[in-house]
């Protein structure tokens, strides 16, 4: 802009870091042609602590003579595993629990969340998270585009797909695993061993049938009964917002994260919900659409991947950033991570282009790969280009080490090459070797209070008394007036009006019976549903809300109503009735006046009527003598 008049002012005076992070950039950055010598306005002296490069540790193999077959449920495979960034995030831990006692803030011991971690790509997160997390530092990370590759994102998405697939043995395993099922191994084990049905959901549920399952499959039974039943009628959104709710996820996750994760997990799973509505704005609601355009963000690019959710500033917790991410923000300690692997490499394929700032054109503009069939004519670029590239990492150590206010930590690991000191040529550690070198101390101060324990009530629903009466067993009448209630409940769960009426051979599948034994509940169910005098409590447009099969306790009584069906102006508590018997109506208007004294308390002062609905498609009301 200095051509149309403007003045150039520079300020070599910062106003956040310490003298000793002033005098160690000054030094560091001599050969940096965009960079002045400062000075700080900060009366702190603070410190910068250049960490040992820590030198490549494997795991060995077993001897080879000794051959034995590795049982991989109880043992680990044996691998040759890189451990240096483990070791890193191990040995940084300890450097911040040391940082933690020697400096203060307004005369306090430092909190966790004035400390932050920068690094400058994603790559070895996971490592140094291990090491971080052995000797007890509480973090929290934030990763973009990494929300489908966390744990409880994909425990979803395995709940999702299962929804769509109940032949989906692996993805039922993960949902029994995961906190919303929170199964043992035993309990998976056993279901791996039951070669009675070919798939799990069926063993499952013959398990719940023989009672031999645990408390909490038999829960998670009922509950995935329940959302395939949502799934078929549902949203994703609304889906996973039932789930979220019905399964208690959050409590759940809450509990089985540790401290230092906690907030970021359920930051995440409240992302995922909220991805589901945002996600294409929204237009394709089911939930394989959901899932394939899921799959289509796996596979593309970082970028256009969605992010974990942000990171909650109230928790107390290292923050863990890229060194784009943490721009404008600051700490009292500041740990610059993979100092000695700092180059981001140069590109193996691209586009080469110089287009100056006011030509209309480009200059020039080529597409290159492999360096050795570059050829000589385009070194002029290339030069540019590496040149641009060497500038941007001397702004991204800049940036890094301004964040710290008080003490800036520098850590790398070890190139893994014999006979040298292990210090990378060109690297940021070798830039700042004129710092003293740090060695911290061997081990942590005790972590009493990192990990405490916590415990979230979970919501425990009244057990429903167990009927005393001896069950007798099925007939075939009220095998047909079982059979007749589920395929009443299904066909009128979704509002929908008029109602398709299935085939039989739809039907028999869907009630687990013969053709035959389907047709004559069809026959019935299209009479109720046909009949004028009917169609007021199964027309939406007629009432305001209706249930099904709705289960109350009222007096110390378990009951199920058929069908409750509210009115603006009255409730309507209606059951289904195969016929109706001279004998048997004093029975019947006893049962419904139960069922009304239990709606007047649920929904006081406002007129409860009941009713009886025989196969013929008649309304049957109680006598005015019978009435309560």
């Amino acid at each position: 802009l200095k051509p149309f008049g403007a003045v150039d002012l520079r300020t070599s005076i910062t106003y956040r870091n310490a003298v000793a992070i002033v005098a160690a950039l000054n030094q560091t950055m001599t050969d940096n042609p965009l960079y002045a010598e400062q000075a700080t306005t900060s009366a702190a002296e603070g410190a910068v602590w250049r960490l040992p490069l820590l030198r490549d540790e494997r795991i060995s193999l077993p001897p080879s003579n000794d051959f034995s077959l590795r049982d991989p449920l109880t043992q680990p495979p044996f691998e040759l595993e890189d451990l240096r960034r483990e070791k890193e995030g191990e040995q940084v831990g300890l450097a911040l629990h040391q940082a933690r006692q020697q400096f203060s803030q307004s005369g306090q011991a430092l909190s966790w969340s004035n400390m932050m971690i920068l690094v400058r790509s994603r790559t070895h997160l996971a490592a140094i998270e291990r090491g971080l997390r052995s000797v007890g530092i509480p973090f929290v990370t934030s990763r973009a585009g990494g929300l489908l590759d966390t744990l409880e994102a994909g425990d979803l998405i395995a709940l999702l797909r299962w929804l769509t697939m109940p032949a989906d043995d692996l993805a039922l395993a993960r949902v029994l695993k995961s906190p919303i099922g929170a199964c043992t191994d035993g309990e998976l084990i056993a279901l791996a061993a039951d070669d009675r049905y070919p798939h799990w959901w069926h063993r499952l549920q013959q398990r719940v049938i023989e009672q031999t399952a645990s408390a909490a499959a038999i829960r998670l039974h009922d509950l995935l009964l329940r959302w395939l039943t949502y799934s078929s009628y549902l949203p994703v959104h609304d889906l996973l917002d039932r789930v979220i709710h019905e399964g208690e996820v959050l409590q759940r996750y809450a509990v089985a994260s540790p401290a230092e994760t906690r907030a970021q997990v359920l930051g995440n799973l409240e992302a995922f919900v909220a991805l589901s509505l945002a996600l294409d704005a929204g237009r394709y609601p089911s939930i394989g659409r959901f899932l394939e355009h899921l799959r289509r963000h796996q596979r593309g690019s970082e970028r256009d991947a969605p992010d974990e959710a942000d990171i909650d500033a109230a928790t107390d917790a290292v923050r863990i950033l890229t060194i784009h991410a943490a721009k404008g923000l600051e700490a009292e300690v500041v740990v610059l991570m993979g100092a000695n692997h700092s180059d981001g490499g140069a590109d193996k394929a691209g586009v080469l282009c110089d287009w100056p700032q006011d030509a209309p054109a480009p200059v020039h503009f080529s597409v290159f790969g492999k360096k050795a069939e570059r050829g000589a004519a385009r070194d002029k670029w290339f030069a540019q280009e590496e040149a641009f590239r060497q500038q941007e990492n001397w702004n991204l150590l800049y940036v890094a080490a301004t964040r710290a206010r008080q003490l800036l930590i520098i850590s790398g690991a070890h190139t893994g090459k014999d006979g040298d000191e292990g210090v990378k040529s060109g690297s940021w550690y070798e830039r700042l070797l004129s710092v003293a070198s740090f060695e911290p101390a061997p081990a942590p101060p005790s972590p009493s209070g990192i990990n405490s324990q916590f415990a979230l009530s979970l919501f425990q629903p009244t057990t429903f008394p167990v009927p005393t009466a001896v069950v007798e067993p099925d007939n075939q009448a009220t095998l047909e007036g079982k059979r007749l209630h589920a395929l009443m409940e299904r066909l009128t769960q979704s509002g929908a009006w008029p109602i398709v009426m299935p085939s039989a051979q739809h039907a028999a599948r869907w009630l687990g019976c013969t053709v035959p034994e389907a047709g004559v509940v069809c026959e019935q169910a299209a009479r109720i549903l046909a009949s004028a005098d009917l169609q007021r409590f199964y027309d939406p447009s007629n009432y305001s809300i209706a249930h099904n099969e709705l289960e109350l306790v009222h007096s110390g009584e378990w009951m199920r109503i058929d069908r409750l069906v509210v009115f603006e102006d009255a409730l309507w508590v209606l059951d289904y009735k195969r016929n109706l018997l001279e004998q048997q109506q004093h029975t019947y208007w006893q049962q419904l006046a139960r069922y009304r004294a239990a709606c007047l308390a649920l929904f006081p002062g406002k007129p409860v009527h009941t009713a009886l609905i025989t196969v013929d498609g008649q309304l049957h009301r109680p006598q005015p003598s019978e009435s309560v």
